[in-house]
């Protein structure tokens, strides 16, 4: 892995960029790392840019539980003798890694899931983040920020600067992924209009670069969910099964799936249809033992 670097924001706020951008904040003595990248490889790049830097970890705050965020938390850990927080409604993925793939899955996930990219080493948190407010003895504030996972956070630094995980996309990404994956549409959008309010010199997202106003990113998300919610419901005007609806989306994305990916998208589909369901536009039939879905 090439090595790794730290761009400054403000104050004692730093990004690093990669795949999975990270942040940092905090004095030499005592930082504070938010997320720690895909796997055993990120978090050794992550001690030797530690090292060189002549930091002390004293904090991973994790942002959500997905494996491409968590999956440095173990060795970082063990290394450094670091603590370990994250939200506490996503406390158990990251204590067991067969939760995210069975999560996805519904069931026992078969061998093509059980993978670095869907499990990431376990290891023990010390501490369930609860709600939003302030950090007590950090000076960090937590921010609710759900929708992408259920209790995904973000951070906010004394320096104003906000860490918020997965929850802006930039219209590259989206074009790459072509569908991004939701747990909660509704959550979501709400994360969106607080993230288009809140107050901040600096918002760093996961997968793209750090910007000082956060609107196109905000307009990007919510445009990419709403224009996915009304498709689903256009491909619902036939009673469709989910997995008809999700071959019909594709086709409309020009995109191909693995086994990853399709749980993935699973996933992402059946939180449009619960958005549009509770939002009275689509209902569930039963059919010959099959659960059509059918626009209203």
């Amino acid at each position: 892995m090439a090595a790794l670097e730290l761009r400054h924001l403000g104050g004692d706020s730093y990004v690093i960029p990669g795949v999975v951008s990270l942040g940092l904040w905090g004095p030499v003595g005592g930082t504070v790392l938010f997320d720690a990248g895909g796997d055993e490889s990120s978090g050794r790049a992550l001690r030797r840019l530690l090292e060189s830097t002549g930091r002390k970890l004293s904090w991973i705050a994790c942002t959500h539980f997905h494996a491409d965020h968590v999956g440095g938390c173990s060795y970082l850990k063990k290394a450094t003798g670091c603590a370990v927080a994250i939200p506490e409604m996503e406390r158990p993925f990251l204590e067991e890694p067969l939760y995210e793939p069975a999560f996805l899955w519904g069931a026992s996930p078969f061998s093509a899931l059980r993978n670095k990219f869907l499990m990431a080493p376990a290891c023990k948190v010390d501490l369930g983040l609860s709600g939003s407010g302030l950090w007590e003895g950090t000076g960090l504030k937590v921010v609710h920020l759900g929708g992408h996972s259920p209790g995904m956070v973000g951070y906010v630094t004394p320096d104003q600067v906000a860490y918020v995980g997965d929850a802006l996309f930039g219209q590259d990404m989206i074009e790459r992924h072509g569908l991004l994956f939701v747990a909660d549409v509704a959550d979501w959008l709400v994360t969106l209009d607080y993230l288009e309010n809140l107050e901040a010199r600096w918002f760093v997202p996961c997968h793209s670069t750090p910007v000082e106003d956060p609107t196109s990113l905000v307009q990007a998300t919510r445009r990419h969910l709403l224009d996915i919610s009304d498709r689903v419901k256009t491909l619902c005007r036939t009673p469709s099964t989910r997995d008809d609806i999700l071959g019909g989306l594709m086709e409309w994305l020009g995109k191909r799936m693995d086994p990853i990916r399709y749980v993935l998208n699973l996933g992402a589909l059946s939180a449009h249809l619960t958005y549009l369901v509770e939002r009275g536009e689509v209902e569930p039939l039963e059919d010959r033992g099959r659960l059509l879905w059918s626009s209203l």
